[in-house]
């Protein structure tokens, strides 16, 4: 929020996440920019981040690296792009929710 108390979004770091991703992996990446830019635990507040499980273990990890004496579910919010994205796929394609892409290529 600046000083005029509009919400701001602002993309700090764009990693290439290497190998598989699992939530120790994904913690990894996160940590780097986490100290990078410095930030304490009182800094850091809410994860938004689509259903994998990875991310939930990701969140836990931060967490308790940082001593924040909270649970994954209330840091945790889902990212409501991609939850509106499986919704439109699972009630246009429900039968076969690949076949979205393919209807795609041919437009």
């Amino acid at each position: 929020m600046n000083s005029q108390y509009k919400i701001e979004t602002i993309l700090l770091e764009l990693y290439r996440l290497r190998g598989t991703h699992s939530g120790e992996n994904i913690t990894e990446t996160v940590f780097k920019v986490i100290r990078k830019y410095g930030l304490t635990n009182n800094q850091i507040e809410w994860f938004v981040l689509d259903n994998a499980t990875s991310n939930d273990i990701c969140v836990e990890e931060i967490l308790k690296i940082f001593n924040i004496n909270d649970i994954v579910k209330r840091r945790r919010l889902r990212c409501l792009g991609y939850i509106i994205n499986l919704t439109i796929k699972a009630f246009f394609f429900r039968s076969d929710p690949n076949s979205f892409k393919e209807k795609i290529k041919r437009i």
